[in-house]
């Protein structure tokens, strides 16, 4: 069987580079897509409405997390 592009959906997404840019691009303007912005990704990667909002979701907890260990290792006092 031959897969094209959307066929892997959304579950591949961060693997490929190509299908990532649009949501990363996305993202950096906007971290909160509404409803009818969620509805066109979906439409374009053919997937469902939910791997989008759960794409998002991630990407905030995951920038979250990111920002919260840089600055836990920023406040390390180290003292001889």
């Amino acid at each position: 069987m031959i897969k094209d592009f959307n066929e892997s959906n959304i579950r591949n997404i961060r693997s490929s580079g190509i299908s990532t840019k649009k949501l990363e691009d996305f993202f950096s303007i906007n971290q909160y897509p509404n409803k009818n912005e969620i509805k066109d990704f979906a439409n374009y990667y053919q997937c469902d409405e939910t791997k989008i909002k759960n794409w998002f979701k991630g990407k905030r907890d995951r920038l979250k997390k990111k920002s919260s260990n840089n600055e836990k290792s920023g406040n390390k006092f180290y003292f001889k």
